[in-house]
């Protein structure tokens, strides 16, 4: 099989092409494409004086949007494992470190013995800004099962897990991000990164961008006007934050391409960004164990299945249902793991026979054409007919008395299954008032018992997708305590 050339090589081409082309953008200020090609190159000579061999595992950190694409695709140019995490706040990152050979971080970390930490500050960029030294790096070339990228699942459910792309899995990603809406410009296009790399397919997406010279930009406090994004990338609470900060009646100069991931997108969110943003929002569905599955998901959860992507409807019992009824989302893909790392039983559990089995609902309401429900954990049954907790939140997002709201199904009461309502008060707002406007709006699923817990935030994960794990605690502590 042939694939494309690493990121490296690639980026090495459009900076002889076009040396002094914008290529990264974030809170330190730009960096042209020969400015930031010298510092991969440096970067790379580095590790290599350092002693880095083809095959190491590095995680690498911020803060820094620039510094983090430089190191990783120096080392993933070397032949060397990349994964990202969150130098602050980042409850996974033990876990990882434990995965690892290497953490390069502009942050201390507290490392496990044998783990080499390079501090990712001030010095080392001084260092990599110096004159490039001999010899010139020659990228090796790669063979397709190359072990590539190490990524982690987002953890809403529990601790999260960890799986190796090799270099096959990994193109996959970079290729479905030509096929969306960021790259539509082309090498014109500039992709504003709402998410941190720890975000599924954020890296995949930057790389595409740096491919072919594109514009890679990073932060909520960019001047729009100046450096006039075609796309931005992020999950739904990255979405509702950017809109959130755009003022009152701004007019943006040029429309931005908004794709989303990590979930469904509410429809008062896409009326609210598309307004915003002068397009529609683009909605897509994938994981970290299959890679991109279906995109262009409307408000209702349907989309179209991305080429390649085999799909089935599973029912408990792991039989295939017939079209439009609702079950467990079985995938292959390109993508598909091999299995979590380390963790024996769970991957039997997910991966079978080259087949991921997700922990999502939904159904194929025709050939190619998937609707999603939600969580499997997550989806309700009243009177027969299943319920998606998202579709519950969405009715909950309109109200006045709220300024968030999050639904999940909860087991108390000796087993009972009991609907779990967290509540973020709008300002100037009572419990009291929430109550008054929750009960008409969930009134059809009244019937499975509704607990109420009011927080002053929705506890969140470090890509930003809601710690449904946290929030159960949270109902159970209060169930315990009652």
């Amino acid at each position: 099989m042939t694939l494309p050339a690493a990121t490296a090589i690639q980026l090495e081409a459009v900076a002889d092409r076009a040396p002094g082309r914008l290529a990264v953008h974030d809170e330190e200020g730009p960096l042209s494409y020969g400015e930031f090609r010298h510092r991969v190159v440096r970067c790379a000579q580095l590790l290599v004086s350092m002693g880095f061999r083809a095959g190491d595992r590095v995680a690498i950190g911020g803060p820094g949007l620039g510094r983090q694409l430089a190191v990783s695709i120096a080392v993933e140019g070397l032949g060397g494992v990349t994964a990202s995490f969150a130098a602050e706040g980042d409850a996974a990152a033990p876990a990882l470190f434990r995965q690892v050979h290497w953490v390069i971080a502009g942050l201390p970390q507290q490392v496990p013995a044998g783990v080499r930490f390079v501090a990712l500050d001030d010095a080392f960029v001084q260092a990599w800004r110096q004159p490039l030294a001999a010899p010139a790096v020659a990228w090796p070339a790669l063979a397709p099962d190359t072990p590539q990228r190490l990524a982690r699942t987002s953890g809403s459910s529990g601790a999260p897990k960890f799986l190796l792309h090799d270099r096959t899995a990994y193109e996959w990603w970079v290729a479905s991000a030509y096929s969306s809406c960021l790259l539509a410009h082309g090498a014109d296009s500039r992709m504003l990164l709402l998410c941190p790399l720890v975000v599924g397919g954020a890296y995949a997406r930057a790389s595409a961008c740096l491919r072919v010279g594109a514009a890679v930009l990073a932060g909520y406090e960019l001047d729009l006007d100046a450096l006039r994004p075609t796309a931005l990338f992020g999950l739904p609470a990255h979405l509702e934050g950017f809109v959130a900060a755009l003022p009152a009646g701004v007019v943006l100069p040029s429309p931005i391409a908004a794709c989303v991931v990590g979930g469904a997108v509410p429809r008062w969110l896409r009326d609210r960004a598309s307004a915003a943003l002068g397009v529609a929002v683009h909605n897509r569905y994938g994981c970290n164990e299959a890679g991109p599955i279906c995109e262009a998901i409307d408000e209702d959860g349907v989309g179209a299945v991305m080429p390649g992507v085999e799909l089935r409807i599973l029912d408990d019992a792991g039989h295939d249902l017939p079209p439009g009824e609702v079950g467990t989302i079985a995938l292959r893909t390109p993508a598909v793991a091999g299995g979590y790392l380390q963790d024996p039983a769970a991957s039997a559990q997910a991966f079978r026979d080259g087949w991921y089995i997700t922990g999502d609902a939904g159904a194929q309401v025709a050939p190619g054409v998937l609707r999603l429900v939600g969580r499997r954990d997550d989806v309700l049954v009243v009177r027969g007919v299943k319920v998606a907790c998202s579709l519950l939140e969405e009715r909950l997002a309109g109200l006045a008395s709220l300024a968030a709201a999050a639904v999940l199904s909860v087991q108390l009461d000796g087993g009972r299954t009991t609907l779990g309502v967290a509540v973020v008060l709008a300002p100037g707002r009572t419990l009291a008032q929430a109550r008054a406007e929750i009960a008409p709006a969930l009134a059809d699923v009244a019937g499975l018992g509704i607990r109420l817990l009011a927080l002053d935030a929705l506890p969140r994960l470090t890509a930003g997708k809601l710690d449904r794990a946290a929030l159960l605690r949270r109902f159970v502590e209060r169930a315990g305590a009652a």
